[in-house]
């Protein structure tokens, strides 16, 4: 459903663990506008944090994918990232729990880098005020709630597809139905509350999925 953005010459492009990471430049005017309200100097450091949040999240998708012998590619850009296959050995494996490990290993990541900073941070900096604070509250506060978003088990987030994943393994075609139905209540659900929460961006993508599972599925 997401699709890879074209490449441009204004790319930034490097290896990471072999892997290949190509961040388009929409990720860097997104990721300032989201955070325009903060102060200038905080907001350098919070773009920082989604980068790097970003990039640990879908790495954690490429070394599962590489776990099965499979060599991938990473792109970041202004909807987040995206973790692509590019070789065909071992893919054919990768049904069923295998599947379902690529996709959870994102926020899994997500998860270990904001454990490592609860934990880490506070030996090496004060974290209770200034920049320290910001990074430290950002690096948590992004990587938990992200990574909980994105194991909601609607279509096309990691959740999503892991929901897919193994109830086509367990049940087949009436799995793959049941993950469709999950999807829709989810997103349903998801459009509710966030609205309610008074953050209709959130709300505004949840009907997005909503909609966009129903054309496909219907």
């Amino acid at each position: 459903m997401f699709a890879e953005p074209a490449p441009t010459r204004l790319d930034l492009r490097f290896h990471l663990f072999g892997t290949p990471i190509r961040i388009h430049p929409m990720f860097w005017a997104v990721s300032a506008v989201l955070g325009l309200r903060l102060p200038a100097v905080e907001l350098l450091v919070w773009v920082a944090v989604v980068f790097a949040s970003i990039v640990v999240h879908e790495m954690g998708h490429a070394l599962a994918f590489a776990l099965f012998r499979c060599r991938s590619r990473v792109v970041v850009y202004s909807l987040g990232g995206l973790t692509i296959p590019e070789s065909t050995a071992g893919t054919g494996a990768l049904r069923g729990w295998r599947s379902a490990l690529v996709s959870a290993s994102g926020p899994l990541a997500g998860f270990c880098l904001a454990g490592m900073t609860f934990v880490l941070l506070p030996l090496v900096v004060a974290t209770s005020s200034g920049l320290s604070g910001a990074l430290y509250y950002h690096l948590i506060w992004i990587n938990l709630v992200w990574g909980a978003f994105n194991l909601l088990p609607v279509w096309p987030l990691d959740g999503g597809q892991v929901a897919r994943s193994l109830l086509t393994a367990f049940a087949g075609d009436s799995g793959y139905a049941a993950a469709t139905v999950l999807s829709l209540v989810t997103s349903g659900i998801g459009v509710v509350v966030t609205w309610q929460m008074g953050l209709p961006l959130a709300a505004l993508f949840f009907a997005y999925f909503a909609l966009a599972e129903w054309q496909r599925s219907f």
